[in-house]
């Protein structure tokens, strides 16, 4: 019996802790996982390591041992699952958004933002073509740590971008909803 390749799938490890992680599927020779941002250059103070592996899946949906790791450099920070207080101090220095966990997801993730100072916060979700999907948050808020819930189950797979707005700083970050 020969062994034909028909897809591979790709597994992805942000941390220890999560362990490895099912990203996706493919049939082509390359992929672009879009819900990171690659680095190349010096290091940057907001930046961690990605590890990302592969399987062949045959055509009996047989998979094959996992290949070597490879490991690549992202913007952001891993965010730990422990909770607001393992990622930033009670007292939040900085405005930051950041990425959902999990990514990818179905249907339900968390999205973790801090404010520095009190003002109108305003959290929404948005598809790629700039159309907004849902607003999660649009309140007065004071300095601190936070967490928003967005469940995805009306919501066709593909990437989405979800935008934190507060006291004129804006980030924008993207998230993969995977059905």
């Amino acid at each position: 019996m020969l062994f034909s390749v028909s897809s591979d799938k790709i597994y992805k490890k942000v941390t220890a802790e999560w362990g490895w992680q099912y990203l996706a599927t493919t049939t082509s020779t390359s992929y672009e996982d879009l819900t990171e941002t690659y680095l190349t250059g010096g290091h940057q103070a907001n930046e961690h390591n990605v590890d990302y592996r592969i399987t062949a899946v045959d055509n009996q949906s047989l998979e094959s041992i996992p290949s070597d790791k490879v490991t690549a450099r992202v913007a952001g920070a891993p965010l730990d699952k422990k909770g607001n207080e393992e990622y930033a101090a009670e007292n939040p220095s900085e405005y930051s958004l950041f990425q959902n966990f999990p990514n990818p997801f179905n249907p339900v993730t968390i999205i973790k933002y801090q404010i520095k100072e009190q003002g109108l916060v305003q959290l929404k979700v948005y598809n790629l073509l700039g159309q907004e999907i849902v607003t999660l948050v649009n309140e007065e808020q004071p300095s601190g740590n936070y967490e928003a819930l967005f469940d995805a189950s009306n919501l066709p797979s593909g990437v989405y971008i979800y935008s934190l707005r507060v006291n004129g700083f804006v980030q924008n970050n993207k998230m993969t909803l995977l059905k």
